[in-house]
């Protein structure tokens, strides 16, 4: 039921589930502008993973709803606070159109749209990158220990590796590779729920401490609604005015005027 006594209907419902209030969160123009002094009903970043489901462009009834570029409504304008939607703008030398991003309220900002997603990703791996990844998630008191998931899930692999490679050559016989491989699985598919279960909370889990980031974005199972979530998770993008004319290096892209907040 409503707070006015009426049914919930599924469409309403959902937009009930999507609130930023129900962790606590103020919301402004349709833009989080910061804590509330209300009880939240569930942690911030679970009710992330619930948004990054419920956004999925599998689940959305019509294929024009769906959110079919990484920074559409995340990137904020650096002018006046509203969110960047997916436009297009004329080409600058002959016909056609281009994609861009530009600003959802008062057209404040417009930025190439291929260009400001290539820059925000690089940006992202250069952080995944660095030792200190764990800091992407100390903030939200994250239980898991991701980096060490994936240690142990690369050591009970290695492990299994090892042991197929001295069976097929054989150093030992079925019975031992058995006896060895057991705890090694056991090892794997611990360290593989653990994980699970960090990637419903935090949606950049799997991308932080892996070997290959990079690897890991590119798969398929890595789709466009969990690489929004993580950007949303990890990171806030603001787009600034940008200069005009051709920047140092030839490129027309302002790189400078794109501001990277890590939450």
């Amino acid at each position: 039921m409503t707070s006015h006594g009426k049914v919930h209907r599924a469409p309403n419902f959902r937009s009930v589930l999507l609130r930023p209030r129900n962790v606590g969160l103020m919301q402004h123009r349709g833009e989080i502008v910061g804590r509330a002094d209300w009880m939240p009903l569930m942690d911030e970043p679970t009710w992330r993973s619930m948004v990054a489901v419920l956004e999925d462009p599998a689940r959305l009834p019509s294929a024009t709803n769906a959110r079919k570029h990484l920074g559409s409504n995340i990137y904020v304008c650096g002018v006046c606070g509203a969110t960047l939607k997916a436009s297009s703008k004329p080409n600058r030398r002959g016909g056609g159109t281009r994609p861009v991003y530009r600003c959802r309220d008062k057209d404040c900002v417009t930025r190439d749209l291929p260009d400001l997603d290539s820059f925000v990703i690089l940006q992202l791996m250069d952080r995944l990158a660095r030792e200190n990844t764990e800091d992407l998630t100390a903030p939200r008191e994250e239980p898991v220990n991701v980096r060490a998931l994936q240690d142990e899930m690369r050591s009970a692999r290695r492990m299994l590796d090892d042991l197929a490679t001295a069976l097929g050559q054989g150093e030992m016989d079925m019975q031992e590779w058995r006896a060895a491989a057991g705890p090694a699985r056991k090892r794997l598919a611990a360290a593989e729920g653990a994980m699970k279960d960090a990637v419903k909370r935090n949606p950049a889990a799997e991308l932080i401490g892996a070997e290959d980031p990079e690897a890991v974005w590119m798969r398929e199972a890595f789709d466009l609604s969990r690489k929004r979530a993580t950007i949303d998770y990890l990171m806030k993008v603001t787009v600034h005015t940008a200069r005009r004319g051709r920047m140092v290096g030839g490129s027309y892209f302002d790189a400078e005027t794109i501001e990277i907040e890590w939450k």
